[in-house]
Formats: structure tokens, C-alpha cells, sequence
């Protein structure tokens, strides 16, 4: 309640300034503040940190572009069949280049259309991924309210309980940012992720061809 009086004690107090503006400077206002207040509920609606089963403490936060150095070092502590599993394709082709193309494009997230939510440490040196889920809108659906979810773990954090928050923590998420069904594409001898889905108990339909399985996830 504090949080919103605050909000709309702050909106009150801009407003005047905010008419007097021209247009594209009013819109761009308000959408800062829109972010502004859709941050602030999402840093109550998560707990900040979360305990693996062997003690260690991680905690959680959403990416930003200037992450990439980051992404860099997960990628180096990623087995090949991890990185098939999330890419979809075999390791080997997935060339420097190409990794420099996709790190480059998973950080452009805008937490509108596409996000993704980190579990990260920190120690002497600095921060470290150990696991990431990202939301990202499908555009070629009509109705704007479903989003790809894809979860990677790096491979020393597995078996952790690790996947299974972030999951959880993605599907809180995804409700926030309006989204009303989740697909997700997993290969269908990964039996682990398939169990990992179905564990949340929602309403899924599977349909699976050439290896991939593709899951309907209802989650209002």
C-alpha cells in the first residue's frame, strides 16, 4: 500500500511539468514510469535469494544488456549437451561466431516483450551466471499473451533444485508481465526438462515430431 501511495504521490507531483512537454517526451516519461512501478512489484513479488541443496546461497535479478561479459563465462562452463539441449542443434556448430551473435541478441531484453531472470553469486571477483530463464513474446501469435520459456542450468549447478526455482520464479513472472501461456521446445530424450515442465501441474498439450517436443502450457 506504501508503495503504491508513493506511486501516485509521485505521479500527481510530475504531472504538471509532464502537459507542458511535447508528445514523444510524455510518452517516453510515462513508459519510464511504467517500468518504474512494474519494477518495484516485481522486487516484492521475488525473494532475492535462494539456497541450493548443498547450502550455497544464489540470488536473483533481471538481465541487462551490459551482462554480455557474463554470458561469455557461462558459456565456458556449459557441456555440449547442455548447449544442444537449449539450442536445439548439435555443439559443434555452434562456432565463436555464432556465440557472439546469440549473446549479443540475449541481452536485448526490454521486460515488456522479452526477459530474462538470472541466478547469479558473487564473490572476490565479481558475479557469476549459474542460470538464466528467459520469457520471450511469440510473434506470430494473435493474441500477444504467449511467450517462449527456455531454462538453462550450468552443468555444475544441475541436480541442485536449481531448475526447478527458476521455473517457478519465470512462471511468477510471466503472469506479471500479462502473458497467459507459455510454449516451450524440448528435445524429447530429455526426459529431465519434460519431468521439469510437468512438475508445475498446469494444463499441457504435447505434440512431438522430428525429435523435438513442443509443450502448450496454460498458466493463468
Amino acid at each position: 500500500m506504501a508503495i503504491l501511495l508513493f506511486y501516485a504521490q509521485l505521479n500527481r507531483g510530475i504531472a504538471t511539468a509532464i502537459v507542458a512537454m511535447p508528445l514523444p517526451f510524455m510518452k517516453q516519461i510515462m513508459i519510464k514510469l511504467k517500468r518504474w512501478f512494474y519494477n518495484l512489484k516485481r522486487n516484492r513479488i521475488f525473494k532475492p535469494e535462494f539456497t541450493l541443496q548443498n547450502g550455497q546461497k544464489l540470488y536473483f535479478r533481471l538481465m541487462l544488456p551490459e551482462d554480455q561479459p557474463l554470458l561469455y563465462e557461462l558459456r565456458a562452463h556449459l557441456s555440449d549437451q547442455s548447449l544442444s539441449r537449449r539450442f536445439h542443434v548439435d555443439a559443434y556448430r555452434i562456432t565463436p561466431e555464432r556465440v557472439q551473435k546469440i549473446i549479443a541478441e540475449l541481452v536485448q531484453v526490454d521486460n515488456v516483450a522479452q526477459t530474462a531472470l538470472m541466478a547469479l553469486y558473487r564473490d572476490d571477483v565479481g558475479e557469476h551466471i549459474v542460470g538464466v530463464a528467459r520469457l520471450a513474446l511469440v510473434t506470430d501469435e494473435a493474441s500477444g499473451q504467449t511467450a517462449e520459456v527456455a531454462v538453462i542450468v550450468r552443468d555444475d549447478y544441475q541436480q541442485q533444485g536449481l531448475g526447478r526455482e527458476m521455473l517457478s520464479r519465470a512462471l511468477r513472472l510471466a503472469r506479471l508481465m500479462g502473458f497467459k501461456k507459455w510454449v516451450a521446445y524440448i528435445q524429447t530424450d530429455n526426459l529431465g526438462a519434460l519431468r521439469l515442465f510437468r512438475s508445475l501441474k498446469l494444463p499441457t498439450q504435447a505434440h512431438t515430431s522430428h525429435g523435438s517436443t513442443e509443450l502448450q502450457i496454460a498458466i493463468e
